[in-house]
């Protein structure tokens, strides 16, 4: 008992001592941070700003109930034009004092400056309601009310007579006159202020506005002179205004050094790092593009910077790269640039199927003849390269795109065009062969290809006068123009001209095989059937080409009534084509020229097989129902006539076979 005794006396006087050294610390504590803060105090007191801000900035992280240490900094701030974090002082220093009626104007003061109209009518409505807000707090108020879209609750309270200061009076309703719209009244109110009446933060706005009201009424030099004032006084943000003056007034070099000052002076202001981003990607500068790169703070600057990494690797001719960035950069989906960036990367990898989506987005950001001017002459290397290896149908679908934008001459649009010729031509497509190429005659009356389908097209209309107008465009001793001449001249019944345009057109083209069938079928018709072989020599050594030749020879041997020597002919034109590898238009011919020479039975296989793959062909229904008559078989051949007759009831051909099937089987 007696250690214990002793030893609970020690404890107490251990503790005691501890409480006493804690006290003296305190209290010494206490009076060293009332002597720095006195020294902060008074440097803040005599104006030394840069002195007294780390100072205090120190006593408020020590001690953050010091409400004079939030509002000394809260003024600092606020002289430096930093209004956010002058808000977040008068915020702290408010709470700390809240029956201060200063520091509740000073707050409604910055929250209008950082335009945060919202958080301050939601902060004031109660007072407002009860009115009791100051002069000062009312006109925060009611510009807020106006900033916030409620102009008719700011204009009830302004025809009271509320604020009682002329001045803020006219600010109000200058301000509400520039947000219907009505520049006039805008600045006839604003010409009532006079200097010095506002506080700074509205004066500042009252330059913007200013500025922007000036310009809408078409007074450049004025608004001009506003917006420098602002730039002046707020470098952070009065430089991005005016940068925007000289982008919307067309002068691009002021815009674009504007952009980099306001750049320096706010490197936190995305929007301007932005279009600075544009200019220099427009100047191929990657160089600028990777000096405005830096860590994002947040999601917004992330896809930022996504968007200028896009601008930077479509220079570099990294396109997947380019495109992972924008697809992180979906925020500026709306800006030209984006939209142009991701039709060059599809363009670049041929993805001809999107590239639609991607020239509609940009041309509906940029209705413009310059930006369609530019689409198509980003699209026309594209279409080059298509054609060149003979891509048909993306080659047709890039020259779609390109026509649906262009509207006016150039080589892009010709090009377009000249491959919808080839589409059309190579579908078998008279009306689309006909509307391309009138449209490339309607540019260029000379246009070789355009001319030669025109004639063409004319003498399947039989206009042969029509025809002889576009092949008289093409070059005289052009074998094209000579051929096309010679079946004008013929249709026209015009043997000798005719006669001496397919002598000429086969002396410079010989063994064409086009041309010697048309050739052919001239000598046949004028009963020269017998010039045929000589010109058969000429044909190029292939099973196609003897087929021709034999074919040709045995119609001129029919046409001289010499029906064994035209079965010869037929028979080797079969041998011919037994070389050939098997397919439809190849087995067709096979069965037409069976029964031509006699082979019934062939034929009727042939062209059975052939029914069975297509049951809508009316020339193998036609064809098979001749065979069967000739084989005998009546009852089937008038079937597969009345199968015709329903398939193409306005056929003249098969109106005719089902007539003679009718005759062959009548009792």
């Amino acid at each position: 008992m007696k250690k214990a005794k002793f030893l609970l006396p020690a404890a107490v006087t251990a503790l005691s001592a501890l409480c006493l050294a804690v006290i003296v610390w305190l209290a010494v504590a206490g009076r060293r941070d009332a002597a720095e803060f006195a020294e902060a105090a008074g440097a803040f007191e005599q104006g030394d700003y840069r002195s007294a801000l780390p100072r205090l900035a120190a006593v408020v992280g020590k001690d953050p109930s010091n409400a004079a240490a939030y509002r000394m900094l809260g003024a600092i701030f606020e002289s430096e034009r930093n209004y956010s974090s002058a808000l977040f002082c008068y915020r702290q220093a408010k709470g700390l004092d809240p029956q201060d009626p200063a520091l509740k104007t000073k707050y409604a003061e910055m929250l209008s400056a950082v335009g945060d109209a919202r958080t301050l009518l939601n902060s004031f409505k109660q007072d407002f309601d009860r009115k009791k807000l100051s002069g000062d707090d009312l006109f925060y108020y009611l510009e807020a009310l106006i900033a916030d879209g409620k102009s008719e609750a700011a204009e009830a309270v302004l025809k009271t007579g509320q604020p009682n200061e002329a001045a803020r009076i006219a600010y109000q309703r200058g301000f509400l006159a520039l947000k219907r719209n009505d520049p006039a009244a805008a600045l006839h109110s604003f010409a009532k202020i006079p200097d010095g009446a506002l506080p700074v933060p509205a004066r500042l706005r009252l330059l913007g506005m200013t500025g922007a009201v000036q310009f809408a009424a078409g007074n450049e030099a004025e608004a001009e002179k506003a917006f420098r004032l602002l730039a002046a006084e707020v470098p952070e943000t009065g430089d991005y205004l005016l940068a925007q003056f000289y982008r919307r007034t067309g002068r691009e070099r002021e815009y674009r050094v504007q952009l980099e000052e306001t750049v320096q002076a706010n490197p936190l202001l995305t929007a301007a790092r932005v279009e600075l981003a544009e200019q220099y990607a427009g100047e191929k500068n990657t160089a600028g593009l990777k000096q405005l790169l830096r860590q994002p703070n947040n999601r917004a600057e992330a896809e930022a910077f996504s968007y200028i990494e896009a601008m930077r690797a479509l220079l570099e001719g990294r396109f997947a790269d380019a495109e992972k960035s924008l697809s992180a950069a979906a925020a500026f989906a709306g800006r030209p640039l984006y939209q142009a960036i991701r039709m060059q990367c599809r363009i670049a990898r041929q993805d001809v199927g999107m590239l639609p989506e991607s020239v509609n987005a940009l041309l509906r950001l940029t209705p413009t003849p310059e930006a369609r001017s530019q689409v198509v002459s980003e699209l026309f290397p594209l279409l080059l390269e298509l054609a060149r290896r003979d891509a048909g149908t993306e080659a047709a679908e890039c020259a779609e795109l390109i026509l649906s934008v262009s509207d006016q001459p150039s080589p892009a649009r010709t090009t377009a065009l000249e491959v919808r010729l080839q589409t059309a031509a190579a579908a078998g497509d008279p009306a689309g062969i006909l509307r391309s190429a009138a449209a490339l005659l309607k540019e260029n009356p000379d246009h070789p290809a355009a001319n030669l389908a025109m004639g063409d097209a004319q003498l399947a209309m039989r206009k042969p006068d029509a025809a002889l107008d576009c092949f008289n465009r093409l070059p005289a001793d052009s074998p094209t123009a000579q051929f096309g001449k010679a079946r004008a001249f013929a249709m026209q019944q015009k043997p000798d001209e005719a006669d001496r345009m397919y002598a000429a057109a086969w002396r410079q083209a010989p063994g064409n095989p086009v041309l010697f069938e048309s050739y052919a079928a001239f000598l046949i018709d004028r009963k020269r059937g017998g010039e045929i072989a000589a010109l058969a020599v000429a044909l190029p050594a292939t099973p196609g080409a003897r087929h021709l030749a034999a074919f040709q020879q045995a119609r001129a041997a029919e046409a001289g009534n010499s029906p064994d020597e035209a079965r010869k002919h037929y028979l080797d034109a079969l041998a011919a084509l037994e070389k050939l590898p098997p397919s439809p238009a190849v087995d067709y011919r096979r069965a037409y020229l069976s029964a031509l020479a006699g082979r019934d039975t062939e034929a009727e296989a042939l062209y059975g097989r052939l029914l069975e793959d297509n049951p809508q062909s009316l020339p193998v229904l036609l064809n098979l129902s001749e065979v069967k008559a000739a084989l005998g078989k009546k009852q089937e051949a008038l079937s597969l006539a009345r199968s015709a007759a329903r398939l193409a009831p306005d056929s003249e051909a098969a109106r005719q076979c089902l007539k003679r099937r009718g005759q062959e089987n009548r009792p």
